[in-house]
């Protein structure tokens, strides 16, 4: 009897091990975590995208990895499905259960917009804008009381005084539009479609497109120089009204004017906002030469001319 307890035993004691050995044959590769990553990363370089997801994965298995690792290899098997084979709904995936993994990780700055994204992509607008909402504090700034609210996206709200100051960025000519009430509601609602259509092409990140970025700083560039360019020669550029009188004494033939046949002199009041012009102009472009001489010989610059010349 006792020999029979025994085997059964020993037969219990070997059958556990058959178990132990069968599940760690396949959740165990017989070399180590790092060597594993090495293959992925490889395959990735070759191209074989669903062959290094395959390998990605399977260092979700290894029981010594933490669970910043693991949320690390899933950002990493999202990317690879989003960029490499653009299957948006398996890199949603991988980045929810990494957000879910770690919640409150640095990483998420990264993450959140990618999930943004690729709820976009699959064609859910709304999930990608409860998302957005999330994690971007649109409404920045409290209802101030008595405070008129004419528009709402999502959370955000357009208060009367924010349309008045979009309005006041307009060139004057065009503010002068916006006077009434009619055409005020036109431009809210034209503001609110330019919004919604920003913030969509937020979500699909073009706002990080590098050839968006480089027409960005090259229009940016030109603001700068523009304004460099009228703070230097604005005090240079004024005309008083006896140097306006000079030119038109000097240059009466040329403010006559032709008319039935007939030719009549402009007055000098007639011709005065002409005249201002065009000294305005003429220094203008004498005030940009020298501005522009005085920096390539500050700057010591040399142009080589002569390669550019045909032979």
């Amino acid at each position: 009897m006792k020999k029979n307890i025994i085997l059964i035993i020993m037969m219990i004691i070997i059958a556990v091990l058959l178990f132990v050995i069968i599940k760690n044959s396949k959740s165990y590769l017989p070399w180590n975590s790092e060597t594993q990553m090495k293959i992925a990363n490889e395959l990735v370089n070759k191209g074989l995208y669903k062959h290094a997801i395959t390998e990605y994965k399977k260092l979700l298995e290894y029981p010594a990895y933490t669970t910043k690792e693991k949320a690390n290899i899933l950002y990493i098997i999202g990317n690879v499905y989003m960029e490499k084979l653009s299957d948006c709904e398996n890199a949603l995936a991988s980045y929810l259960m990494m957000k879910t993994l770690l919640p409150k990780d640095g990483l998420l700055t990264e993450v959140n917009p990618k999930i943004v994204e690729c709820f976009e992509r699959i064609g859910k607008p709304f999930e990608a804008q409860q998302e957005m909402n999330k994690v971007t504090l649109l409404d920045k700034t409290e209802e101030k009381p008595n405070e008129t609210i004419v528009a709402r996206i999502g959370n955000r709200k357009i208060s009367l005084n924010d349309l008045y100051e979009q309005i006041k960025n307009l060139p004057s000519y065009m503010q002068d539009v916006y006077k009434n009430k009619d055409k005020q509601f036109e431009f809210l609602r034209d503001y609110v479609i330019t919004e919604l259509l920003f913030d969509s092409a937020k979500r699909r990140n073009y706002d990080k497109d590098s050839e968006i970025m480089e027409k960005t700083n090259q229009m940016k560039k030109s603001l700068i120089v523009q304004k460099l360019i009228e703070d230097e020669i604005k005090d240079k550029v004024k005309v008083s009204e006896d140097e306006i009188k000079l030119y038109y004494e000097a240059h009466k033939k040329e403010f006559i004017e032709k008319k039935d046949k007939q030719e009549k002199q402009k007055t000098f009041e007639e011709a005065k906002e002409q005249i201002k012009s065009i000294l305005v102009q003429q220094r203008e472009q004498n005030a940009y030469k020298d501005m522009i001489e005085k920096l390539l010989k500050a700057e010591k610059v040399t142009i080589y001319e002569d390669i550019f010349k045909t032979e």
